[in-house]
């Protein structure tokens, strides 16, 4: 028998378990950090999405109105910025008079569109502000062509302070047809 048996234990050493912690440690935080990165990409991404969404089926329908014109109304507020000048307006002479007049302004960050005298309807949500809708009258000057050149800026309303901010402008030109 051998009497100088040494007795081994099993088992880590602080060492090892020290340094183990710290791998995983590591891992871990980088691990959270990807996570959270991604998390925070898709909310910008949705952001976005919403202002954009709101944006075009704005400019849409102003397109569309102004298209079914036959004209403007000598109020018609062109080269001014409506969300920046609250008492104006671009004013359309509808054929139907039951449009007649289309009213489109801006109130508190809202574009909205009236019809026939009849009560404003929003044609954003409160989860965008119009900041900019400036209308330029490119007519022809003999009055054969009535042309309009639409510019729209809408931003993400800041509802929180985790909300994410995105703005984008889009212009489009519209003929009457009528």
């Amino acid at each position: 028998m051998n009497t100088n048996k040494q007795n081994r234990q099993s088992g880590f050493t602080l060492v090892e378990a020290i340094v183990v912690i710290a791998v995983l440690a590591v891992v871990g935080g980088l691990g959270i950090a990807f996570f959270l990165n991604v998390l925070t990409g898709s909310e910008k991404a949705k952001s976005q999405a919403l202002i954009q969404e709101e944006a075009r089926f704005a400019l849409r329908r102003i397109e569309y109105e102004i298209r079914q014109a036959q004209g403007f109304e000598l109020t018609a507020d062109f080269n001014v910025n409506l969300a920046a000048t609250p008492a104006s307006s671009l004013d359309l002479d509808m054929a139907d008079v039951l449009l007649d007049p289309t009213v489109f302004d801006v109130s508190a960050g809202v574009l909205r569109i009236s019809q026939a005298g009849g009560a404003a309807e929003e044609l954003t949500s409160d989860n965008v502000s119009v900041t900019d809708l400036t209308f330029k009258n490119y007519s022809s000057p003999n009055g054969r062509s009535e042309h309009v050149k639409i510019i729209l800026t809408v931003e993400r309303a800041l509802l929180s302070v985790q909300t994410y901010s995105g703005a984008i402008t889009l212009e489009t030109s519209v003929e009457l047809r009528n």
